[in-house]
């Protein structure tokens, strides 16, 4: 295995298996990953720490898969860094 890429990812999903998934399949390349179930404290987390890329679930209440959630953090996200790349993902093919 070659070096892993110095870079901070924050992954955000309701889904702690999805994280978890996430982290053991990312840890093998790249240096820091953080996750957070919560998107309601990612904005804060976001503020107090940088990060290069973000995933962000699309849908975060039960029954809902309109993606209008992980639109409006996106949005938000965007506001506080219009630089920060941000990879929306979802459980859902429709949306």
């Amino acid at each position: 295995m070659g070096q892993k890429l110095n870079a901070r990812v924050l992954i955000v999903d309701d889904d702690l298996g999805v994280l978890q998934a996430a982290k053991l399949y990312l840890k093998q390349h790249i240096a820091s990953i953080a996750i957070n179930d919560n998107p309601e404290a990612v904005l804060s987390t976001f503020k107090a720490d940088c990060y290069d890329v973000i995933f962000l679930d699309m849908n975060f209440s039960r029954d809902i898969t309109s993606g209008d959630e992980g639109f409006y953090y996106l949005n938000q996200l965007k506001q506080i860094d219009p630089d920060v790349e941000i990879i929306l993902i979802t459980a859902y093919g429709d949306v």
